[in-house]
């Protein structure tokens, strides 16, 4: 069984929607920049080869406390837990052929008293 698992010193940026502009459909400049160096530092990490078969992805998400959270222990605030997924499993294609290989997924978003991070586990089942 092949495992990765790798941490990566960003903030964390939610997936942005789509928009309609005069020349099309476009992705927002901060999700494209995130997802660019998300994988640049990502693809250090990337096996020789692609997984192939299905796999079990684990991601932590570490963030930085507000001064006044809405609670103390969990960042139940914005932005949510999916749009954090959405932007990490489309920038890890380097590691899949197909993101539909994951079948099984942990997440979480922390608070953390470090630097915030992405933490990353990749394991093929």
């Amino acid at each position: 069984m092949k495992h990765v698992e790798f941490e990566v010193p960003l903030l964390a940026v939610a997936k942005g929607r789509p928009r309609v502009g005069k020349w099309g459909v476009y992705t927002p400049a901060k999700t494209r920049r995130f997802e660019s160096e998300f994988r640049e530092l990502a693809e250090k990490c990337a096996p020789e080869k692609k997984f192939s078969g299905p796999l079990f992805v684990e991601l932590w998400f570490n963030l930085p406390r507000p001064k006044k959270p809405k609670n103390k222990d969990w960042p139940i605030s914005r932005p949510d837990l999916d749009n954090f997924i959405k932007i990490i499993l489309d920038s890890l294609i380097d590691f899949w052929n197909d993101d539909a290989q994951v079948v099984k997924l942990t997440a979480g978003k922390y608070y953390t008293r470090f630097e915030p991070s992405i933490k990353v586990s990749i394991q093929e089942i």
